[in-house]
């Protein structure tokens, strides 16, 4: 948004709302606004500016077309152009002649007056009784309150002998009240009639129908679907439907028509007695309500103390208006139906809201009954708009409001939504996108008292909302406040920023919210926070989101200005004016001059990047915030002093502290405190005059002239005392310790740079490129991975992983092993997490990760990098590390991971984001293994079937798992020299033409697997180029193996067929059933521990019966791909299915693909988390699907 010829953001706004009856005449204004922009305000926000109704409400709009004409005078058009000026000179720079103004408008969508004109053309517009027939018996009760108001107040009411008094004095008077009133009403109105079937009426049309109905012969019974309700409504519109019903009861057996007749008088008896009990609990219901209502209106002090019972002030607010020109308010009798004297389609149900209900939720429906039961708080002076589920059901509303929405975008920066919460979403979604058809970057506020965070969430997004709206007065306490503060006031102090690795998936969050610190339809803080005034807004401009007030909160004003009817104006803007001024205000006026600062600060800290916030609730009535700027370390703190009525004070002063920090409190930027707790409040008929108190405001001050802060130590053992009174604030900017910047600086660069290489004097990089591009596969394994059981071999001295102290230990000693935390805490910005408590306790991590790299040649450059990032990283400060650390873990990992990528793939194959996943994951299982045998010198590597099950020792490497993993793992990567040299070794114990399916270091070899060789062939051909073609294949899902590899054996036509059944019976949730699920012995669930008598799964003897096996999925589809008519329909379909893999190796702390899944691709717990042949086969599938989609696109 532009402010001041100045785009600005949202946290930088500081809103003042206005009410433009308080404003005075236009020409007034400019003086009267700019008292806002000296306070310090950007932005105002003006209550409705359309014309007003009779009760002179700016909520309760007359005219949406036209500007007030008390205010703008009556030439409508002129009045316009005039404010367009108006808005546009205001909102340039003040050295430009404008006040730096941006403004906000309240947009209403829910009312409209009931006095507005259009609704004699247009009633359909709202909800009425032809329009909403269900509302009739809830007017009927209506009328009934409002003549026996009439009756009471004229004395003519009597019950039990008495006269009903028209003033109410106490509680009995009020349940004497509604005795009379409903045992004067209750036989009288005869409610009932409005919802039961006459059941007398029912009967004959019955009997008329029963002599030409046919027996129904779908065994229909007697039920509440013969009963419907007449359009229109009225008394017994309940109305069973006669043919159908007699066909029933023929169906039934009933062919007596007297004997039917009795069948059905039993059912409507029983069908109507239900409808009597819900009466009766909707007028328990009605009494209850009136009687909080009257109890608060008439009895309760505090309430508006109405008087006597008559017909202008009747027993409770009357929820219904007629807005006919021929309207008649004469009814004598309870008994006669006021339905008869009125024309329905102008009696119009009046807006409102109901205590504790979803105000999302449509009170004014059928179902709800609210206006019946009375539960409808009502605002009397509007109607409630109805606009349907779409344009269709009420065009004429729909223009004429978006048209309303239009003309205000096109004059306002931004938009209000009045009463959001309780504005169909539909028909906000639409208003906004009509506001944005005008006005693209327009604000838009809202207040949303849903109740549920979700539902704020919904409407937010739906609606796109830039900021919610919050009152700081909704708090009861300093601990509420501190809490709604810390929620809403920004990023926590040390928060993580995005990762340069992986962008991190979209998090659930709390909507953004700006900050009120009195509103202008609520209590000030007068009422409720005992000369807290300063301290609550000083606290609030802390916040790195919007912030706001309502005029009159800054000059004391006791109570708030009257939306309703306020007589009282603003006072202008007098540069000269005492404090005691009733013609003027000026910096002398209340707490102006201070608040003023503190909104200075509040834009101040959001243009020079404080995005971080700290709250400390530091005692009952003590609160600290601070905001810390990520980048330079330099700090603002708040400290504030708030009591809150009901609460303690008479501790007067207090100590609070000592508080340590690194850095040097250079300067305090304001410190304000009231110098006396009384304080004279002045009256005045003609403008709104606040409290007079004497405040001690000093700004921008050496903190050892203030007495209120103690300071002692210095760099990074700066310590602080306070000393503050009740409403005392504090704000003063902690510069950095010199030493703790340098190093977090240093820190930055290296880590940014990293693996970056230097190509001239003025680029940043560093000498570690060359060294990364020199990794081997194995070093790239020991960098990265390693897991627990790797780890704990006698070749790498039995160091095992890191365990991080409250979580438990990582996946893996490389640095690959922290990556998935990190990305699990970044993602949810968890400062609170195990990880982040250890990296500030110590080091210790970065250092494990680093004396890791130093056990091999190969990985030595970057444990010696991290040796020197970890010299300077020890004296960063310490809410910075967790930020910091996450940095240099995802910038090395980054660095690793490109290096990887680059090194092993072509440019143009496996370059998306699972393809990368998958080459880097392929890395986990190639590594040192002392115990292998290789067929020459060098070091000894060996390839682990999978983690952590197969990671070490005898149990290993398998040849099965080895040469199905091989072509993925190695030869698509281009490691032939790796790959090579696994051949060589199996090919030595080769015996009898069998390859070894558990190799056991070459000791040992178990030969119990004849395709293993079938795989290890395979792979010498992938190698060396054979042109060999196989006629061996494997039935059930192996049989795509040969489709893959020797598609020759194969027609199209059925191998498709075949594919298709795989489909169908074979493809699960994650994997291949390794049997057709119709196969008496499917046995989906493998549970390798199970012990039980059923042999079919015992000790895992399923292994190969039903559970899903990730690897053949790359044969399946590669043999889709061969056989495919439509290519690119194929490639499609395996993506489809791949994109639950890619998901999966992205939130798997072991960064890898399982070996098998369970039914329905569920975990199967006793599964290797991650495993070679899984890997290799998926690489495979990219592989192929890259080479097809070439061959198309040629």
């Amino acid at each position: 948004m532009m402010l001041g010829g100045k785009e600005v953001t949202i946290a930088r706004l500081a809103i003042q709302t206005v009410l433009p009856t308080s404003l005075g005449p236009f020409e007034e204004w400019w003086e009267r606004i700019l008292v806002s922009a000296k306070t310090g305000f950007n932005t105002i926000h003006f209550c409705p500016l359309q014309e007003m109704g009779g009760s002179r409400s700016p909520y309760s709009i007359r005219d949406q077309t036209k500007l007030e004409p008390s205010i703008f005078g009556s030439d409508a058009g002129k009045a316009k152009e005039n404010l367009r000026d108006f808005l546009l000179r205001a909102g340039k720079p003040e050295n430009k002649g404008g006040m730096g103004l941006f403004f906000i408008i309240d947009a209403v969508y829910n009312h409209t007056s009931k006095d507005t004109p259009w609704l004699l053309d247009h009633p359909e517009a709202c909800y009425s009784l032809t329009t909403a027939p269900h509302l009739q018996p809830a007017f009927v009760l209506d009328q009934a309150i409002w003549l026996f108001s009439k009756r009471v107040g004229a004395g003519a009411i009597e019950h039990k002998g008495r006269t009903v008094p028209a003033d109410v004095k106490t509680e009995e008077d009020v349940h004497f009240v509604l005795d009379a009133f409903f045992a004067h009403t209750h036989e009288a109105l005869k409610l009932w009639e409005f919802f039961v079937v006459d059941v007398d009426a029912a009967i004959a049309d019955m009997k008329t129908a029963f002599a030409r109905a046919k027996p129904d012969s779908t065994g229909q019974p007697l039920d509440e679907s013969l009963v419907h309700t007449r359009t229109g409504g009225g008394r017994f519109s309940a109305r069973i439907r006669a043919d159908t019903c007699a066909a029933v009861l023929k169906g039934l057996g009933f062919r007596d028509q007297d004997k039917a007749a009795k069948e059905l008088k039993s059912f409507l008896e029983e069908y109507n007695l239900k409808l009597y009990k819900q009466l009766d609990e909707d007028m328990a219901a009605a009494r209850t309500a009136m009687k909080h209502t009257i109890v608060w209106e008439r009895v309760n002090p505090r309430g508006p103390q109405k008087g006597r019972i008559t017909a202008q002030e009747p027993l409770v607010y009357l929820y219904f208006a007629n807005v006919s020109k021929d309207r008649q308010d004469e009814w004598s009798d309870f008994a006669t139906c006021p339905l008869t004297t009125v024309d329905p389609k102008y009696i119009l149900a009046c807006n409102g809201w109901v205590w504790n209900m979803d105000p999302a939720k449509d009170f004014v429906s059928k179902e709800k009954r609210s206006y019946l039961r009375r539960e409808v708080i009502i605002w009397g002076d509007s109607v409630k708009l109805r606009y349907g589920d779409s344009p269709d059901d009420n065009p004429w509303l729909w223009n004429h409001m978006c048209s309303y929405t239009r003309e205000l975008a096109s004059m306002f920066g931004g938009l209000r939504i009045d009463n959001c919460h309780s504005t169909p979403k539909h028909v906000g979604q639409a208003m906004m996108d009509a506001a944005r058809a005008v006005n693209p970057d327009i604000l838009v506020l809202a207040e949303l008292f849903t109740q549920s965070e979700e539902t704020d969430i919904e409407y937010t997004n739906t609606l796109g909302i830039t900021s919610l709206l919050l009152e700081c007065m909704s708090t009861h306490s300093a601990g509420d406040y501190s809490a709604m503060l810390h929620r809403y006031g920004g990023v926590p102090v040390g928060s993580f920023s995005a990762l340069p690795h992986r962008p991190l998936p979209l998090v659930h969050t709390h909507p953004r919210a700006t900050l009120l610190a009195a509103s202008h339809d609520n209590e000030f803080p007068a009422t409720k926070v005992w000369r807290s005034d300063l301290p609550l807004i000083a606290l609030a401009a802390m916040i790195h989101n919007g912030i706001g007030s309502t005029r009159c909160f800054e000059e004391l004003l006791q109570q708030n200005l009257a939306v309703v009817n306020e007589k009282r104006k603003y006072r202008p803007w007098v540069e000269d004016a005492g404090k005691d001024s009733l013609e003027g205000v000026s910096d002398r006026t209340g707490i102006i001059a201070a608040v003023r600062r503190m909104n200075t600060i509040h834009r101040q800290l959001a243009a020079k990047g404080f995005t971080e916030i700290y709250i400390d609730h530091i005692d009952a009535h003590c609160v600290s915030a601070t905001r810390r700027n990520p980048d330079t370390l330099e700090e603002v703190t708040t400290f504030a002093y708030m009591v809150y009525r009901g609460h303690d004070i008479s501790t007067g002063e207090k100590t609070i502290g000592p508080f340590k920090r690194s850095g040097e409190i250079s300067r305090v930027l304001l410190n304000a405190f009231p110098n006396a707790y009384h304080v004279e409040y002045t009256r005045c008929e003609r403008a709104a005059v606040g409290g007079t108190v004497s405040y001690s405001i000093r700004e921008d001050v050496d903190p050892a002239a203030v007495k209120s802060l103690l300071i002692g130590g210095g760099g990074a053992d700066l310590w602080y005392r306070l000393r503050m009174r009740p409403g005392e604030v504090i704000c003063f900017e902690v510069t950095p310790d010199k030493s703790a910047l340098d190093h977090h600086t240093a820190v930055a660069r290296a880590i940014r740079t990293f693996g970056r290489p230097n190509a001239g004097d003025h680029d940043e990089g560093d000498d570690h490129a060359g060294a990364l591009a020199a990794m081997t596969a194995v070093d790239m394994n020991h960098a990265l991975f390693r897991c627990i059981r790797e780890n704990e071999t006698a070749a790498y001295r039995g160091d095992g992983v890191y365990d991080v102290p409250g979580y438990g230990p990582l996946k893996y000693a490389g640095i690959a092993g922290v990556v998935p935390l990190i990305e699990t805490v970044v993602s949810q910005n968890d400062l609170g997490h195990a990880l982040c408590n250890n990296v500030r306790a110590g080091d210790w991590l970065l250092g494990y990760i680093a004396a890791h790299m130093h056990k091999r040649a190969g990985t030595r450059f970057l444990g010696e990098a991290l040796d020197g990032i970890i010299a300077r990283y020890k004296h960063i400060p310490t809410n910075a590390k967790p930020e910091v650390f996450a940095q240099i873990v995802s910038h090395v990992y980054s660095a690793l991971r490109r290096t990887a990528v680059k090194r092993l793939l072509d440019t143009t194959t496996l370059t998306e984001g699972f393809g990368r996943d998958l080459a880097v994951a392929a890395l986990q299982f190639y590594g040192t293994d002392a115990a292998f045998l290789m067929p020459e010198g060098g070091e000894v590597v060996s390839m682990s079937a999978g983690l952590p099950h197969f990671a070490a020792g005898w149990m290993r490497c398998w040849g099965r798992d080895t040469f199905l993993a091989l072509r993925g793992c190695l030869l698509i990567p281009k490691l032939f020299d790796e790959a090579k040299h696994l051949i060589l070794a199996f090919a030595r114990v080769v015996r009898h033409g069998l390859v070894p399916n558990l190799f056991d270091n070459g000791n040992n070899p178990r030969y119990n697997c004849r395709d293993a060789t079938w795989f290890f062939l395979q792979s010498i051909k992938d190698v060396v180029g054979s042109t060999h073609r196989y006629t061996d294949y494997q039935l059930r899902p192996n049989v795509a193996i040969a489709m893959t590899v020797a598609p020759d054996l194969f027609t199209p036509a059925r191998a498709n067929h075949h594919l298709d059944i795989c489909d169908q019976f074979l493809v699960g949730g994650m994997g291949m059933r390794t049997l057709d699920p119709h196969d008496w012995n499917y046995r989906p669930n493998y549970v390798n521990s199970y012990d039980g008598p059923d042999k079919a799964i015992a000790k895992g003897w399923n292994y190969h019966q039903g559970p899903e096996w990730l690897w053949p999925v790359g044969f399946h589809f590669r043999a889709r791909l061969k056989f495919a008519k439509e290519r690119g329909k194929a490639i499609h379909q395996a993506n489809r299915y791949l994109a639950r893999h890619e998901a999966h190796i992205q939130r798997t702390p072991w960064m890898g693909l399982p070996e098998l899944f369970n039914e329905n691709g569920s975990e199967c717990p006793d599964s290797c988390p991650t495993q070679a042949w899984s890997i290799g086969c998926l690489i495979e599938l990219l592989h192929d699907i890259h080479e097809q989609r070439s061959s198309i696109s040629v």
